[in-house]
């Protein structure tokens, strides 16, 4: 079997269920792919009809049906309490009705060439030089190659102004005509190089900042917090964390907030002299063979995280290096939600701090391990 992680050998066959031809087993795979040619020669009706329901349905004896819906961009067997995709119940139907070129969809036709494989042509006609070559003798042609030549030598003018310049007699013995000019535009098209050249990206959409200012009265009795500081590791990746006792966020991200006392295991005893001298920050550690609780139950939450993203990946091997990136994005998204013993039930850390909210658009585009395109 070869997929695009990777190759197996899968040498073991069972049945699904009542279907009748065998279907391979292995293990540890996640799904069982049907080609509809095995369903077909098992004797199941298989009915698609794009414009009423995305999805395509396998007739079985006592009018009993399967339904195949679009999940993720494959068709897989419906079933009961798993919601549907946003976009997987979109027809052909309404996508026709949301394009300008309604019921225009190109028709494919093959053709055969003669080294025996088939080519895949279309309907629709492409305009090409030679094509538009038609209708011009081959002096004017030649004339339209000089000119579009001749537009390269004084480094790219526009053809406006080319043709300024030949009509007010700028240069001298130009053997180049304003109808030669023309006759290039119709020929060959834009210039290639020139649209290269001097094309300019659109003006992007503006940006808007969604700022707001949570009530003063939260910070009046908070101007001073406890960090609470401890190290793990997940998959040979090692972290450094923190967390406060009183926003719930690392004191890294803080602006009006400050950190004077942190809390921490003896490991981090070392630290407690530059920390004091560098930061004005003093160590409060806690006694020996203990461990900070607080700082040990923000390691358990952000190890839960990254293990749900890492067990929802189809490979058994992940970079460190993706690890590492999961460990900080899991304690982003963290500060997203409200929590529960922080000094406000309904603003979340984020907002308290970076008084910003998520954005949809744009901080949860995709899921760990999707393909984008970049």
């Amino acid at each position: 079997m070869h997929t695009n992680v990777g190759s197996r050998v899968l040498d073991e066959e069972g049945f699904l269920g009542r279907f009748p031809p065998p279907v391979y087993y292995d293990e540890d795979g996640i799904a069982n792919v049907l080609a509809m040619r095995e369903m077909t020669a098992a004797g199941y009706r298989i009915t698609m009809d794009t414009d009423f329901d995305n999805a395509f349905v396998v007739h079985c004896n006592g009018d009993r049906q399967m339904r195949f819906v679009n999940r993720k961009g494959v068709y897989v067997l419906e079933q009961l309490g798993v919601d549907v995709e946003p976009g997987a119940k979109e027809t052909s139907a309404m996508y026709r009705c949301q394009l300008s070129n309604v019921n225009k969809q190109p028709h494919f036709e093959l053709s055969s060439k003669q080294n025996g494989y088939a080519g895949l042509g279309m309907t629709v006609k492409m305009a090409t030089v030679r094509k538009n070559k038609e209708g011009f003798t081959p002096r004017q042609v030649k004339a339209a190659m000089e000119a579009r030549s001749a537009m390269h030598i004084p480094n790219a003018p526009s053809t406006k102004s080319l043709k300024y310049a030949i009509r007010s007699g700028l240069i001298k013995n130009c053997p180049i005509t304003e109808e030669a000019i023309n006759h290039a535009e119709a020929i060959f098209g834009p210039d290639a190089s020139t649209l290269k050249g001097k094309s300019t990206r659109p003006t992007p959409k503006k940006t808007y900042h969604d700022f707001f200012s949570p009530p003063e009265e939260l910070y009046q009795h908070n101007r001073s917090i406890t960090v609470c500081i401890d190290h793990m590791e997940i998959e040979h990746a090692k972290f450094l964390t923190c967390i406060d006792t009183t926003v719930h966020i690392p004191p890294l991200q803080q602006g009006r907030i400050s950190s004077q006392d942190d809390q921490c295991d003896r490991a981090f005893i070392p630290l407690t002299d530059d920390m004091l001298d560098n930061m004005g920050v003093t160590i409060d550690p806690t006694a020996a063979g203990d461990h900070e609780p607080t700082a040990e139950r923000n390691n358990r939450t952000l190890k839960e995280r990254v293990r749900v993203a890492l067990a929802g990946l189809p490979y058994k091997v992940v970079p460190k290096v993706i690890t590492e990136c999961l460990g900080r994005r899991a304690a982003e998204l963290l500060n997203v939600f409200p929590q529960k013993d922080s000094i406000s039930s309904h603003f979340s850390p984020q907002q308290l701090i970076d008084n910003v909210n998520i954005n949809y658009k744009s901080d949860m585009v995709a899921e760990l391990g999707q393909y984008v395109h970049a």
